[in-house]
């Protein structure tokens, strides 16, 4: 008895283990059902929250957009409306240029055609003032200007001065005296110890002056320890241009050459020597070529050289 009522209680016992073991995994499925619903249900929510989400941002974006594009085509418009009047004014500046260029290629050549016209203008002009330069020259060919006669010495009239001295420095004009027209000083009165002004003596015809000069050179005239000189009276234009031969003259002359003057502006040079190549000199005191050769001739022994005038005193200098 004791033996069946021990498998008995074992049968029990197990009976009782196998329906715990059964009740367990029981709530274990019923416990996996419930979160797999769980989590199903909490799936099925999150994506009913993206789609809610998805459809907010839609909207939101949809809106944002429609904002943007509104705001963009306003400024496109904008743009465009610029950009149409800026076309505009590049037309109308391209159009202006054009007409500018056209003005500036008629001004160029009108430019053109002035400077043509102003050269011959200045051509002629030159030609009218060398044609009034020699005018004026002929006019005063029959004058002498005198130099170095003190102030008031004349005793207020110069005609009858030098009429009554002429023949005094000159013994050999009293044969064929020449005959006097006027004489003057040139500018205003001076102090008697300043320079004495020039006197201006016009003659009757031309070869009484040239006597007069001829006379000059071959004597000395003196007044009170004052050379008085004679030259013939020339326009300014004229005194200028010879004034600058004056420098090279007396160097020429300080090498034992004859030097003269000729008119209007020309140096005339002579020296009696053997030159074995007359084309090898050059004139004394300038620069070789910087005055212009109008004349070079060799007679015999003597050399001829005729030169223009300078272009400025600066071809002077050694």
């Amino acid at each position: 008895m004791t033996g069946w009522t021990q498998r008995r209680k074992q049968r029990n016992r197990w009976k009782d283990e196998q329906q715990v073991r059964m009740m367990k995994d029981t709530w274990k499925c019923l416990d996996s059902f419930r979160w797999k619903q769980n989590f199903e249900d909490l799936m099925n929510e999150e994506h009913v929250r993206e789609e809610l989400t998805v459809a907010a941002l839609e909207a939101t974006l949809q809106k944002f957009f429609a904002v943007a594009d509104k705001k963009a085509n306003e400024c496109f418009e904008r743009l465009e409306s610029q950009l149409g009047a800026i076309n505009e004014t590049l037309v109308r500046h391209s159009q202006q240029l054009q007409v500018q260029q056209k003005i500036t290629t008629s001004l160029q050549e009108q430019m053109k055609a002035a400077e043509a016209t102003t050269a011959r203008h200045d051509e002629t002009l030159k030609q009218l003032q060398d044609k009034m330069t020699s005018m004026e020259d002929r006019m005063r060919r029959d004058n002498l200007r005198i130099v170095n006669v003190k102030e008031g010495e004349e005793q207020g009239n110069v005609l009858a001065y030098l009429k009554r001295n002429l023949l005094k420095w000159f013994p050999e004009l009293a044969g064929n005296p020449p005959e006097l027209m006027r004489a003057h000083r040139s500018g205003p009165p001076r102090k008697t110890s300043e320079r004495p002004r020039t006197i201006i003596l016009k003659c009757l015809r031309f070869t009484d002056r040239d006597r007069i000069l001829q006379s000059a050179r071959k004597t000395e005239v003196r007044s009170e320890c004052n050379i008085i000189s004679f030259t013939p009276d020339y326009s300014d234009a004229t005194a200028q241009r010879m004034r600058l031969c004056y420098p090279v003259m007396a160097q020429a002359r300080s090498l034992g050459f004859h030097a003269f003057l000729l008119y209007p502006a020309v140096i005339k040079l002579t020296r009696v020597l053997d030159f074995k190549d007359f084309r090898d000199f050059y004139l004394p005191g300038t620069r070789f070529g910087k005055m212009v050769e109008l004349q070079r001739t060799c007679t015999g022994a003597a050399l001829h050289i005729s030169v223009g005038h300078p272009s400025s005193s600066s071809d002077f200098q050694s």
